[in-house]
């Protein structure tokens, strides 16, 4: 069973300078598009619109940015529905000791001695509520005497239950960001991978046309520039 791989860029600058550059190229194409197409019948007219449409998709998939924004929201609801499970937690010792003095051994049997391990752990809070909220239903006669309430015994599972809910949809998105993020890379490896086809091409078929040539190259190197311009100077001197 092969390893999954995480896609990376094939190219060596951001996605906006590439859609830019992308964008340029398909416009030099289309206007030099007889030139190509005498060269290579594969580079015609649907070349263009097949990569039109693949830079569409592109830019109205979301950004990386926008997917971390959507996991943060999701974060700081997960977040305040922790804070509402202490809050609980903390406001229903004071009736369990009341219940119950002494307290020790039976504020344990509610959970309280896993409580430090779990306050600031999702997955732990989430079993602890659920042991919480059990207890709270074994000792309800005992806790109402004391002063609780059945609207805070039911609130415990509430609050417990939408821990749960929110909690998997932010686990759920975190997977799915990291689908998005690599269908959206593997699209754009796809665009840069047909400008990188149509970029050798033109540089062939311009090869002697500076100002054509220079249209077609996307990784400029000063030492092809010179060379090209100097034999086009000697060109029109002896001339």
């Amino acid at each position: 069973m092969s390893e999954y791989k995480k896609d990376v860029r094939n190219y060596k600058f951001s996605d906006a300078k590439m859609l830019v550059m992308a964008k340029i190229i398909i416009k030099c194409f289309q206007n030099d598009i007889a030139d190509f197409t005498s060269f290579d019948s594969n580079l015609n007219i649907s070349l263009i619109d097949d990569l039109s449409l693949k830079i569409q998709e592109v830019e109205e998939a979301p950004l990386n940015k926008q997917l971390r924004d959507r996991l943060s929201q999701k974060t700081n609801l997960v977040n305040q529905q922790m804070d509402k499970c202490r809050n609980i937690i903390q406001y229903s010792k004071y009736f369990i000791e009341r219940a119950f003095p002494p307290h020790t051994s039976k504020l344990n049997e509610f959970g309280y001695n896993d409580y430090i391990t779990s306050k600031y752990s999702t997955p732990k809070m989430m079993l602890f509520m659920q042991v919480f909220h059990v207890m709270l239903l074994k000792y309800k006669d005992n806790l109402l005497a004391a002063g609780y309430s059945q609207k805070l015994i039911d609130e415990v599972h509430i609050t417990k239950e939408k821990l749960i809910v929110l909690s998997n949809d932010q686990q759920v998105f975190k997977k799915h960001k990291g689908y998005l993020t690599n269908v959206r890379r593997q699209a754009m490896n796809k665009v840069w991978e047909i400008i990188l086809h149509i970029s050798k091409a033109g540089k062939i078929i311009f090869e002697n046309d500076y100002g054509k040539y220079s249209q077609y190259v996307i990784y400029k190197t000063k030492s092809k520039s010179k060379i090209l311009q100097k034999d086009l100077d000697n060109n029109v001197a002896r001339k």
